[in-house]
C-alpha cells in the first residue's frame, strides 16, 4: 500500500477530492490550494479520475514550462485556435510559482479569448490561493489538514486487517496514531507500519497523548470486564458492600472493580477470577491517575483472557 494512493481513498481528502470534481460538474474552474507536502501529482490523478467516471469531458495537462512561461491568454489561443474547448479540463500545477498561480487564476476569472472556454483546475500553495480572489466562475478549495481521526482510523484498518490484526489492536492503534501523528499523514502512515508495542514504549511520543488512546480503547474494555463479572458471578457478590473510606454500596451494579477485587480477595471468587480481577484493578486504577498502561501489562497471560493486543 503506497502512501499516495492511501491518501487519496481516506475520508477527509476523498471528500476533498470529490467536492472539486462537482465544482467542475457545475461548469466552474477551481483553485485548489495546497500545502507543500500535499502529493500534488496524486491529486492531479484522482481528479481525472473523477472526471471520466463522470464523463465531465477531456483532461489535459499543461506542460509545466507553459505554466510558468507563457502567458494563459497566450497558451488557450494557441492551444485551441478559436475552437470550442468548452469539453476540456485543463490541469495546471503551478505549486512553486505564486505569480503564474496568480496569473492563471485571474485568466480563470476573466476568460477573455473564448465563447465556450475550458474549464481550469489550478494546483497552487495555500497561501496563494487564499489570497486569490473567487468570483462565480471560479471555485476555491484549500486543503488544511491532512489527518483526522477517522483518517487515521482508515489507514491502521486496511493495514490490520491485512495483517489479522485483532479489533482491540486495531482500535488502539488507530487511536494512538490519531493522537500522535495530528496534521501529518506521513508520519501516520510510518507510525501505522511500526508495531503497537513499539509505539506504546516510544519515550519520544508525548506521553499525555498515548494515555488519551489507551483511556478511550482501555477503559471501555475495563468497564465491559466489569460488567460480565457482575452478571456471571452475581450470586458471589457480597451486598451491602462496605468500601475502606466508610462509603457503603447498596446495589451489585454499583460495585466497581475495586469492590469486586476486594470481594475476590476476601475467598469469594474463583482463582482465575482473582487475578483477572487484580489485572483490571491496576489498569483501571493507572488511566485513573493519567498513567501509561504499558506494553507488558496489556500483553500478559492474563489481559489475553479478556483481549489480544499481540502483533
Amino acid at each position: 500500500m503506497s502512501f499516495p494512493r492511501t491518501w487519496a481513498r481516506l475520508p477527509g481528502p476523498a471528500d476533498f477530492l470529490d467536492a472539486i470534481v462537482k465544482d467542475l460538474t457545475d461548469r466552474n474552474s477551481v483553485l485548489v490550494g495546497l500545502p507543500d507536502e500535499a502529493p500534488v501529482t496524486v491529486v492531479a490523478l484522482e481528479i481525472a479520475d473523477g472526471i471520466k467516471r463522470s464523463e465531465l469531458g477531456r483532461w489535459e495537462t499543461v506542460p509545466s514550462n507553459e505554466a510558468y512561461k507563457t502567458a494563459p491568454l497566450e497558451y488557450i489561443t494557441r492551444r485551441f485556435d478559436g475552437r470550442d474547448a468548452e469539453g476540456f479540463v485543463l490541469w495546471i500545477d503551478v505549486m512553486n510559482e505564486d505569480a503564474a498561480a496568480a496569473k492563471w487564476a485571474e485568466y480563470a476569472r476573466r476568460y477573455t479569448c473564448l465563447e465556450k472556454p475550458p474549464r481550469i483546475c489550478i494546483a497552487m500553495s495555500a497561501a496563494c490561493a487564499e489570497s486569490c480572489r473567487e468570483d462565480k466562475r471560479l471555485r476555491r478549495r484549500l486543503w488544511r489538514d491532512f489527518v483526522t481521526a477517522s483518517d487515521a482510523r482508515v489507514l491502521v484498518e486496511r493495514l490490520g486487517r491485512r495483517f489479522g490484526r485483532s479489533p482491540e489492536h486495531i482500535a488502539l492503534k488507530s487511536a494512538l496514531i490519531a493522537e500522535l501523528a495530528g496534521p501529518d499523514l506521513a508520519f501516520a502512515e510510518r507510525l501505522a507500519r511500526e508495531p503497537l508495542g513499539r509505539i506504546l514504549s516510544e519515550k519520544d511520543h508525548p506521553p499525555e497523548r498515548i494515555w488519551a488512546a489507551q483511556l478511550s480503547v482501555v477503559f471501555p474494555l475495563v468497564e465491559r470486564e466489569r460488567r460480565r463479572l457482575l452478571d456471571v458471578h452475581r450470586s458471589l457478590w457480597r451486598i451491602p458492600h462496605l468500601r475502606e473510606n466508610g462509603e457503603e454500596i447498596q446495589s451489585r451494579e454499583d460495585l466497581e472493580i475495586g469492590d469486586l477485587a476486594a470481594q475476590a480477595w476476601q475467598g469469594r471468587a474463583l482463582e482465575i477470577e482473582r487475578r483477572r480481577l487484580d489485572w483490571l484493578r491496576r489498569v483501571r486504577n493507572a488511566l485513573a491517575h493519567n498513567e501509561i498502561v504499558p506494553w507488558s501489562t496489556l500483553v500478559s497471560p492474563v489481559a489475553l483472557q479478556i483481549t489480544d493486543f499481540r502483533e
